[in-house]
């Protein structure tokens, strides 16, 4: 047993140093949807979780939590790693029909779910391993690392996912094609089912007779929704209640990997601590395997220090806007007295030079206290950080404007200032280039063109006259919905847009005013745009802009 163990642990690796982020960052999105689970600017991803016994998708039957981590399972086992092919790419969506994947209420609860944080930022197998993330912050699994940078499938991939009336062997092949190996097999089979129930009107034939409608539920064990290894230790006592261990012979498959290497792992497995650390692997393997041609980030870590929401507007008189908010990451600090603390800005012009007096200044959030992050209290314990957020709504002499800024904290009268310069790359990079106006943009109630399907969407857009002869566009992504698929499919559409004189709006000292109108289709009013002066290498860009911050108003 001792050289056993010893190998099992040198299976699990210990936590790798992750990289800091530069904003901005390929995975903002990801990193926001991450740590703002809750509170201030939460992107609320906790919400089909929590609590862990939650049943989603308004089915009293269908535990969210079980579904999102069955959701992961099925996408990434048909990986082939020899090949560099499958792995958690979401190509589920496309086989959903097959035999092996039925029981579908539980992966479109989850892609349902999942959906509503979908974007060009962010795929949905990004997000089904950010969902797995969380369900093991709320129910009390294991601390894991996650990475950033996962594609989207755009079809179906090869079948094989592992079923109830496969032999050892098959599940053995299944497992190794996919890259794990028997020790990992077992535990990603425990771990997997530590959460959840068999459902008798999907899985009759393991339900047996009398327990084959929507309410008959088979737990795995007696804590279905807390993750522990209550699974692992009612097998080895011999009380387990699991259908695919005391069921009928034919599919008792968690009975036929258990064995598999005579106990071995499962009787490690009744240590809590061993359970936590194995299941933290396996998780990470399941959310790490991708196709080859896929290079994942490191793990995502919290910045320090992130800027959250800034926007750049414009005035008619010529100056400026600058609104938005700070992130401080409290891991290692005491946010008693946050009142006091000094959160400053200190800012370069257009010409990338400090200048006198280019500080803004910040004021602590109030809104749900000013705080965010995971407070959910299962997360608070393993991952213990708040976010707090100080706010700014600074006015700046377009002539002079903004290039980028540092921000600098003081926590106490007497305290250093403490300055984050973003990583070290030199400051908060901003553009004033080209500036998406949102008091001058609209979206109106009226039918665009007379088609009743869409609505007329008005974007105004402010360009540095030096930039005036260069061609405008805005590039809106619209969520299109897909004839049998739970996830909308992202359409990129592009639209001109030409000089306007500004009726009812004085031309911005040193800007030219750019106006077009576009028909948004009803089902894409929540979609982000970009607006784009110039061409290839001599792009700029004001990017990601969400058409639900322009509301419905009357256009100028």
């Amino acid at each position: 047993m001792k050289s056993w163990l010893v190998s099992a642990i040198a299976t699990v690796p210990l936590l790798t140093k992750a990289a800091d982020l530069t904003w901005p960052s390929p995975y903002d999105e990801f990193e926001d949807i991450m740590y703002l689970q809750t509170g201030y600017a939460r992107r609320g991803i906790v919400d089909g979780v929590n609590p862990c016994s939650f049943n989603s998708g308004g089915n009293s039957n269908l535990q969210g939590s079980a579904s999102w981590i069955r959701t992961l399972f099925h996408d990434m086992i048909t990986a082939d790693i020899s090949a560099g092919t499958g792995g958690l790419d979401a190509s589920l969506l496309y086989e959903m029909d097959r035999p092996e994947n039925k029981g579908t209420a539980a992966f479109n609860v989850t892609y349902g779910f999942l959906s509503s944080l979908f974007s060009r930022k962010i795929s949905m197998a990004d997000l089904t391993a950010l969902g797995t993330y969380t369900v093991l912050g709320v129910c009390g699994g294991p601390l894991v690392q996650v990475r950033a940078g996962r594609i989207d499938a755009t079809e179906a991939g090869p079948s094989g996912v592992p079923g109830p009336t496969h032999s050892t062997e098959t599940m053995k092949e299944r497992f190794a094609t996919a890259g794990f190996n028997v020790t990992e097999m077992i535990a990603s089979v425990a771990c997997g089912h530590t959460l959840g129930v068999v459902h008798g009107n999907d899985f009759p034939e393991i339900a047996g007779p009398g327990r084959q409608n929507e309410t008959d539920l088979l737990p795995f064990d007696s804590t279905k929704a807390q993750f522990d290894n209550a699974l692992v230790v009612e097998y080895i006592h011999g009380n387990t209640s699991n259908p695919l261990v005391v069921g009928p012979e034919a599919t008792n498959s968690d009975k036929r990997v258990f064995l598999a290497d005579s106990n071995i792992t499962m009787n490690y497995l009744q240590d809590p601590k061993a359970f936590s650390s194995m299941c933290g692997h396996v998780f990470e393997r399941m959310m790490d395997t991708v196709p080859s041609s896929v290079k994942l980030s490191d793990p995502i870590t919290p910045y320090p220090i992130k800027p959250n929401n800034p926007k750049i507007g414009l005035t008619p008189s010529g100056n400026i806007t600058f609104t938005g908010s700070i992130r401080v990451l409290l891991k290692d600090k005491n946010s008693a007295g946050l009142e006091n603390w000094v959160v400053s800005m200190p800012y370069a012009d257009r010409n990338r030079t400090a200048c006198d007096g280019c500080t803004i200044q910040t004021r602590p959030a109030t809104f749900q206290g000013g705080f965010g992050g995971n407070s959910v209290e299962s997360f608070k314990e393993r991952r213990s950080f708040t976010i707090a957020f100080f706010e700014f709504n600074a006015s700046i002499p377009a002539s002079t404007s903004i290039s980028k800024f540092n921000v600098t904290l003081k926590t106490s009268a007497s305290s250093d200032p403490e300055t984050y310069d973003n990583n070290g790359s030199g400051g908060f990079p901003l553009q004033d280039q080209v500036i998406f106006l949102e008091p001058q943009s609209c979206i109106t109630g009226d039918d665009f063109q007379g088609d009743t399907s869409k609505r007329n969407m008005t974007i105004v857009a402010a360009v540095r006259d030096e930039r005036a002869d260069k061609p405008v566009r805005f590039e809106v992504i619209i969520k299109q919905q897909r004839q049998g698929f739970i996830v909308d499919e992202l359409i990129k559409q592009t639209v001109q847009m030409e000089q306007w004189t500004g009726l009812g709006v004085a031309k911005p000292v040193g800007f030219t005013l750019f106006k077009a109108t576009y028909g948004v289709p009803l089902g894409g009013l929540l979609s982000t745009f970009d607006v784009i002066s110039g061409e290839g290498d001599d792009e700029v860009v004001d990017e990601f802009r969400k058409t639900g911050d322009i509301g419905s108003k009357q256009c100028f």
